[in-house]
């Protein structure tokens, strides 16, 4: 490395010690002033700083402090003095680092449970970028290692990692701060802002000389004063103490969530402009110290708000309209033209939301030979009027699907990065995108060629995403009239007349502190006293919050979300917090932030002087009036009636429209023409249901409310299909007089798997052994319980039965057995599910296990000379316990009259058009329509099951318990 001069020599060096402002800037001012005056106005001077955001607030602090401004001061970073160089970039590294961990980490060494997982390579990597910064060669790593197993598998590693970069003659940023020639420099050096160098950087700066060094201090410096102490042992000499550090005037605002951060910290700036005269939204800057969580809130209420902003570090390219669009294109590939993938992909070119109808109707799961063949079909249909849309949307689909086969269908499984990058980029183009930022984020990845030549499209996509996330833009301009937001690493050294610091809870501010996971702080100090250690993380977070604290010259908010969005359980606030706060713990914490108005509630409704937009103006207003029907009516009837109907539901004991119950009287006539018992054929699984939850039978009987089963690919048969292939079996075993369950089993999983679907062949294989053993395990239980009965009937179908007035009954009964003097019969039904909690033999079970003892009915109607004894469930999978369940003759004879009344009392309040809500908690764990109802369904139920229109149903139930 070629130098100027020598770092240790006896010539005086100053190092000036303080806050950034007022102290720091201060100190520079009158350094640089002093040289102007000895060595010239135009003496030039390189001023080195840790970021070119501070070197740009330096250049325009002083060109207002320094009479006159000043000219030839260079602001560089500490790697804008590095040359040009062929530097690897860090996704290849990281592919490097995947190959050495399949490549050298042994399948039998200390990381093989682990070496073949994403985290890993990403870990390996870390830890390799820590031994290059601390200037630990692989020798020397290899001499520390001792006897370590471990440690020998890491050191091998980092040998294979360094020989492939000089290999490949590829250099990393810590190699070139060894190795670079800095003689060219031709000015005086001062280094301001640094509180930490890495090993290799120490090198650098001590071949650059500085001659005055400024250096941040605060009221918690442990984590800068080895820094300082090397500086003072190389001879720089304190110019003076540090002074005592004044921070403005603060605040903490305890706000329910991010989003309610947000809200308040632009409150504060509103008012914070509006009252200091002359002050701008350039005056202000919000800081995290993580935004991930933050930055799209701010985005939207900035934008909301129309105020201007300066995000620092711009917006990622992932989030542009554009980059979606390859992602969606990727999605597509990787996932072969799956249904959901298609289809998002073309609602991002335009409004097709009907194309998703059609492709959910045609059942198309994915596939370019699918989509081609269903969508072909439709387009075959005969013309006419009624199909005309038909026939449009299956056509514009069909042309669009054609096109993407067209650009992406010949894409090999493996192909050099550059390939796929062409196919992709054409096919981007053709779809209308525009971005340049994203195709160069795109072609960029063709110089990972040299790291692995050939990929799968998976790894191709998983980087192509990666680097559309590490690529941004950045639209705005520092100071340029808009509130700064950034995290607090990027505003070291800034200041600002007002800031807020937003996130200040637990694992947010501070940060999470882990060691690394392969190197471990006492083996990093085994191995040198230069390798950093992970937990000293803890004294870096006080001292950034600290710098922080010190970027606001006038008035500092802290702010914390006090409880998680997701669950709204409470979070802990920062113990920076306590510590900042002076008190002694949480609760005074609390008690201290409530006695300055710092608890912003969780309701919406805020007393404030000027609403900060028109909901908390609407809001306001409202909580202010008496009345507010006629307000809310002025701003939208369907607001008024909504509010109305959810207060009438709430606030009121009684039953009300809201809760499942007709008042109107057409209403009530419509009920009883259509749905009335009298007026059906049902099933007596839908009476079942209406004796489950009589809302839940208006839901699905009434008003015909189904669930929407999007057809994608199924990893298993489903449990309907899988019924239906029991039956099937069973009814084929017993009919042909088989006796190989196996030979008949077997055709019935062809035909099944012709259906397409069975789902994974893997698992589908597992359901085949399954099924064939429990038929089997339950044909020989059959024949033990069935002496004296032999199989006669077999999916009896009957409809318009009239087995209990009202009630006409359809069904199908599985099996009927007749014994052997065919002078008795019983019905049987086969259950494949889970036995239901009140299943009992004889029993009604409260209206809810109905199916037998109508069958009983319906079997002596179509068996009239045949005695019935009895109905049973054969539950006859594991699932089911291998249990029967029997309704017998006698018990519908002691029972008849109670079972005259349970469908007396649903015809009743089918008539009478009272369909409320049988609320438990585990009927409606599971209920489809739990949405509809609502999370508060079990509180609302307690709160009205005294209703008297519900008073017959309700005895039904207790009578059941």
């Amino acid at each position: 490395m070629g130098t100027t001069s020598n770092f240790s020599a006896p010539t005086p060096r100053k190092i000036h010690i303080g806050p950034f402002q007022p102290t720091l800037e201060a100190s520079l001012a009158a350094e640089i002033s002093a040289r102007k005056t000895s060595g010239g106005a135009l003496a030039p001077i390189t001023i080195v700083v840790p970021t070119r955001l501070l070197g740009l607030h330096l250049q325009r602090s002083l060109a207002r402090t320094l009479p006159g401004g000043h000219i030839n001061l260079r602001f560089r970073t500490l790697t804008d003095l590095l040359p040009s160089a062929r530097v690897a970039p860090p996704l290849g590294l990281e592919l490097l680092c995947n190959r050495i961990a399949q490549d050298e980490i042994s399948a039998r060494g200390y990381f093989a449970p682990v070496r073949e997982t994403r985290g890993f390579r990403a870990a390996l990597l870390e830890t390799f970028k820590d031994l290059e910064q601390s200037g630990i060669t692989p020798e020397a790593f290899r001499a520390a290692t001792g006897k370590s197993g471990k440690l020998f598998e890491l050191a091998n590693a980092y040998k294979t990692y360094r020989r492939w970069l000089t290999e490949h003659e590829f250099v990393t940023e810590s190699d070139l701060f060894l190795k670079s020639d800095i003689s060219n420099l031709e000015s005086e050096i001062l280094l301001y802002g640094f509180y930490d160098l890495t090993p290799v950087q120490k090198q650098f700066v001590t071949a650059l000389t500085p001659s005055t060094i400024f250096f941040p201090w605060t009221e918690h410096n442990a984590y800068g004063e080895p820094l300082f102490n090397w500086f003072k042992s190389h001879g720089y000499e304190v110019v003076a103490p540090a002074p005592d550090i004044d921070h403005p005037p603060s605040t903490i605002l305890s706000c329910p969530g991010e989003t309610s951060e947000v809200r308040e910290a632009l409150r504060e700036v509103l008012t914070f402009v509006k009252t200091r005269k002359g002050c701008t939204f350039n005056d202000v800057a919000i800081l995290c110290r993580s935004r991930e969580q933050y930055d799209p809130i701010l985005r939207d209420t900035l934008g909301n708000l129309g105020i201007k902003a300066y995000f620092r570090g711009g917006r990622p390219l992932s989030e542009q309209s554009d980059a979606r669009l390859l992602s969606l294109l990727m999605e597509v590939i990787r996932f072969d033209f799956r249904r959901a993938s298609v289809i998002e992909l073309a609602c991002h070119l335009g409004p097709r939301s009907h194309w998703d109808t059609l492709s959910v109707q045609l059942g198309i799961i994915g596939g370019p030979q699918q989509w081609i063949e269903r969508l072909e079909a439709v387009t075959a249909l005969p013309a006419d009027e009624r199909r005309e849309r038909l026939h449009r949307t299956a056509a514009q689909s069909l042309e669009f699907v054609k096109k993407l086969i067209a650009l992406l269908g010949a894409l090999p499984g493996e192909a050099k990065w550059s390939e796929y990058a062409t196919v992709l980029v054409n096919a981007f183009r053709a779809l209308g995108g525009k971005n340049d930022a994203v195709v160069l984020a795109i072609h960029k990845l063709a110089e990972l060629e040299t790291f692995r030549p050939t990929v799968p499209f998976d790894v191709f996509a998983e980087y192509c995403q990666r680097s559309l996330d590490a690529a941004a833009e950045q639209p705005e301009k520092f100071q340029g009239g808009g509130v700064f937001i950034g995290d607090v690493m990027s505003a070291r050294g800034l200041s600002w007349p007002l800031v807020i610091v937003l996130g200040l809870v637990e694992k947010g501010f501070p940060r999470v502190i882990r060691e690394d996971p392969l190197l471990l702080d006492e083996e990093r100090a085994r191995i040198s006293p230069e390798l950093p250690r992970k937990l000293d993380g803890y004294a870096e977070e006080r001292l950034l919050f600290s710098l922080a604290a010190g970027t606001a010259r006038e008035k500092l908010i802290f702010s914390y979300p006090r409880l998680d969005p997701a669950t709204s359980r409470p979070r802990t606030a920062s113990f920076l917090l306590l510590e900042h706060a002076g008190v002694a713990d949480f609760k005074a914490l609390e008690a201290k932030i409530r006695a300055e108005h710092g608890w912003v509630k969780v309701s919406p409704i805020r007393d404030v002087e000027e609403p900060l937009n028109e909901s908390e103006l609407d809001l306001a207003a409202l909580d202010s009036l008496a009345d507010q029907s006629a307000y809310l009516r002025h701003v939208s009837a369907l607001l008024a009636d909504g509010v109305a109907n959810v207060r009438a539901r709430w606030h009121e004991r009684a039953l009300t429209p809201y809760d499942g119950l007709f008042g109107a009287v057409k209403a009530r006539q419509l009920l009883r023409e259509r749905f009335g018992l009298e007026k059906l054929v049902i099933s007596a699984t839908s009476l079942e249901d209406f004796f489950g939850c009589p809302f839940y039978y208006f839901q699905k009987h009434v008003l015909g409310i189904e669930k929407w089963e999007e057809p994608e690919a199924a990893l298993s048969i489903d449990a309907l299909d899988l019924g239906s292939l029991y039956h099937a079996i069973l009814e084929d075993y017993y009919k042909s007089g088989a006796r190989d369950i196996l030979a008949v089993a077997t055709q019935h999983f062809h035909a099944f798997e012709q259906r397409g679907v069975t789902g994974y062949p893997t698992v589908w294989e597992i359901k085949k052994q399954i099924v064939t053993e429990e038929l089997g395990a339950f044909i020989e239980r059959d024949a033990k319980a069935s002496a004296g009965w032999r199989p006669a009937k077999f999916e009896e179908k009957f409809t318009g039965l009239a087995v209990a007035p009202p009630v006409r009954l359809q069904g199908t009964i599985d099996r009927i057995d007749l014994s052997d003097d065919h002078s008795r019969a019983r019905v049987l039904d086969y259950k494949t599910g889970r036995l239901p909690r009140r299943a009992q033999d004889d029993s009604l079970a409260g209206g809810e296990m109905l199916q037998l003892p109508l069958y009983l009915l319906a079997a002596k109607q179509l068996l009239p000379k045949v005695v019935v004894e009895s109905a049973s469930y054969l539950y006859f999978t594991l699932r089911g316990g291998h249990r029967t369940i029997t309704f017998t003759r006698d018990a519908l004879d002691r029972q008849h009259a109670e079972l005259n009344g349970l469908l007396d009392t649903a015809a009743d309040m089918i008539r009478s058009g009272v369909f409320a809500q049988y609320a438990t908690t585990e009927g409606c764990r599971n209920c489809e329509f739990r949405p509809i109802c609502g999370n508060g369904i079990l509180k609302l139920y307690e709160l009205k099951q005294a209703d008297a229109r519900m008073e017959a149903f309700r005895a039904i139930k207790e009578g059941a318990e």
